[in-house]
């Protein structure tokens, strides 16, 4: 008898149960396609009613539209990989629709580019940020699309920037607007899903702070339309103030 080497026998039995453990709890992804045009109107409270009920093992928690032009496709995220793979088996049995109504399992790294690639997506990457473009009010100035933003630098992407713009034709405009010529050709725009920008911000070194306002700005600041009336009081009172003193 060797206890060194039941030690051994149980440490990789371990790792084992702790790689089927891992699997068991992560979620699984699913990509439809080709749904008929009534299940495409309420994709999720169909596939519920179809499995049996929103807490069946293989039912979907989650379901995300693409917008594509006639295929009519959707991304549903399961409570495992095992349920996403079941989903797949079930949707094949179900034979719904002309032509068929198909699934198959995708990754995260899938579910992230499909998401992203759609239309539906308002979140902006920019990568490569060059030094030039300072902060956040550097951006709006150069995009009035953007409603928020942040600015990081990421362990392997440099400087880049996160945008949340105010709809989908505004992150279409906001792309256009940085994926451009600039900085040697190197800053680069794209649509991102908020999961991934979730990981991107968890991936940065550090999070740049807004500049402070620089004394000479390249940009004068936003006066506001005065009429020649409220000029001249104000050319008053500052003529009355240099006299005071």
């Amino acid at each position: 008898f060797d206890p060194f080497w039941l030690r051994g026998v149980h440490l990789v039995v371990s790792r084992i149960l702790g790689i089927c453990q891992a699997t068991m709890s992560a979620p699984g992804w699913v990509h439809v396609w080709d749904m008929p045009p009534e299940v495409f109107k309420k994709p999720l409270a169909f596939f519920h009613k179809k499995c049996g009920g929103p807490t069946t093992e293989h039912a979907p928690v989650k379901c995300d539209v693409l917008e594509s032009e006639d295929k009519r496709e959707v991304l549903m995220e399961t409570k495992s990989i095992a349920a996403a793979t079941a989903l797949v088996l079930a949707v094949t049995k179900w034979k719904v629709g002309i032509p068929k109504m198909k699934a198959k399992t995708i990754s995260a790294e899938e579910y992230d580019q499909l998401l992203g690639s759609s239309s539906t997506s308002v979140v902006v990457l920019v990568k490569n940020l060059p030094e030039d473009i300072e902060g956040v009010s550097d951006m709006k100035l150069m995009s009035d699309n953007i409603k928020t933003a942040e600015i990081g630098n990421h362990a392997t992407m440099g400087r880049i920037a996160i945008a949340e713009c105010l709809d989908v034709e505004a992150a279409k405009a906001c792309i256009q607007t940085f994926n451009i010529p600039h900085a040697g050709g190197v800053m680069t725009a794209e649509l991102i899903t908020s999961a991934k920008k979730a990981t991107l911000i968890q991936q940065c070194i550090s999070m740049e702070k807004e500049a402070p306002r620089r004394e000479r700005s390249r940009t004068p600041p936003r006066m506001p339309n005065l009429t020649q009336k409220q000029i001249d009081e104000q050319l008053r009172e500052q003529y009355k103030a240099s006299r005071e003193q």
